[in-house]
């Protein structure tokens, strides 16, 4: 089963600003990098998007990034998968919960 993966413009915009805050430290190539991990994390929601169990606190899956202290926030409704929000590992529970709940 394949899933179809959206991400929602919040997300969209936390990529990118995630990524120029690689590219404006003076390593772009890091920015490629964490571009590609959070690629990488979708192809692999395209196929497994259950696989991931839902966090009981915020009741919405999750999916870290392997090389960036990053996680992808998602839910599954059918065969649609909604990327809601990456957030850093050492956010607060509440500003997870107001990325997270669109």
């Amino acid at each position: 089963m394949t899933f179809r993966v959206v991400v929602s413009p919040p997300a969209q915009h936390q990529i990118r600003e995630i990524a120029h805050w690689y590219a404006t430290r003076g390593v772009p190539a890091v920015a490629e990098r964490f571009l590609s991990e959070f690629r990488r994390a979708v192809d692999g929601l395209k196929i497994m998007a259950e696989s991931h169990a839902v966090d009981e606190r915020f009741g919405r899956r999750r999916a870290y990034l392997k090389r960036f202290p990053y996680t992808v926030w998602y839910e599954v409704e059918g065969l649609c998968v909604t990327v809601l929000a990456v957030t850093h590992e050492a956010m607060s529970n509440e500003s997870i919960r107001s990325r997270i709940d669109l």
